[in-house]
Order: C-alpha cells, then sequence, then structure tokens
C-alpha cells in the first residue's frame, strides 16, 4: 500500500530509468536541457521533450472495517512537445513508447489502466500532445 510520495518516487524511478527517447520535465523541477553546457530550457530549444505530472482524483473505500482500504484514481498526465511543422510521427512513436511501459502495467502496487489522448494545440512554437494514463492504488 503506497504513499503518495511512494506513487511519486516509483512513477519517477521507472520514467528515468525506461524513458531514453527525448528529456523529462517533471513537475515544479527547473526543466532544462542537461545535453546543453549553457543549460537552456526545454522550452527555449529546438529538441522534442515532455512534460510529466501526476494528478490525483477521487478516492473511495476500497474496503471498510478494521484493515479499511481507501483506493486512490489518478492521472499520470505527459504532455509531447514537438516543435511545429514538424510533423506527428514522433510523437505518434512515443506514444507506443509511453504505452509499452505503463499501459496496463502493475508496477509498485500501481495499477495502470489504458492511455486517453487529448486533442492537441499550439502554443509559443510547439505542437503539444496531452495523454493522461489513469491509474490507481490503495492505501
Amino acid at each position: 500500500m503506497p504513499s503518495y510520495e511512494e506513487v511519486e518516487k516509483a512513477i519517477g524511478a521507472v520514467l528515468q530509468a525506461q524513458w531514453t527517447f527525448t528529456p523529462i520535465a517533471f513537475e515544479n523541477v527547473p526543466a532544462v536541457d542537461l545535453g546543453d553546457v549553457s543549460r537552456a530550457r526545454l522550452a527555449e530549444g529546438e529538441a522534442e521533450f515532455i512534460d510529466v505530472e501526476i494528478l490525483y482524483n477521487a478516492s473511495q473505500a476500497a474496503e471498510v472495517g478494521l484493515n479499511s482500504l481507501k483506493r486512490q484514481w489518478g492521472n499520470l498526465a505527459v504532455d509531447f512537445y514537438i516543435k511545429q511543422d514538424k510533423g506527428v510521427i514522433s510523437t505518434r512513436t512515443n506514444l507506443d513508447r509511453l504505452a509499452a511501459i505503463f499501459e496496463w502495467k502493475t508496477i509498485s502496487d500501481i495499477v495502470f489502466k489504458d492511455i486517453e489522448i487529448m486533442p492537441s494545440f499550439k502554443r509559443n512554437g510547439w505542437h503539444i500532445v496531452p495523454t493522461m494514463v489513469r491509474f490507481y492504488f490503495c492505501r
């Protein structure tokens, strides 16, 4: 039964170990290109990257009584950033990669469901494809 902190650490560890395709911008962490000596912000560069945030939604009692459990639902929000006018093939490839890592998997007692792909949009020269991977864990 993981805590919120353990959920965040587990998801972060999986991404850091298995997502080797683009830089990752984690929530409330400076989003800089570690491969660039000047440490330019990812959004100011040209390279594709993903922006990751963990959101917590509704919860419900899974069991009551002495051994009560709470099922906490959440979303792993992953936004794919690719420069405008560069096509979408690499984004589709990265969606397949994200699915291979998380979709329908159980990692550290976190049960991941399917990926929901939201409508894309453009901002500041970027084509952004937001996605959500639903998950739950009991605590």
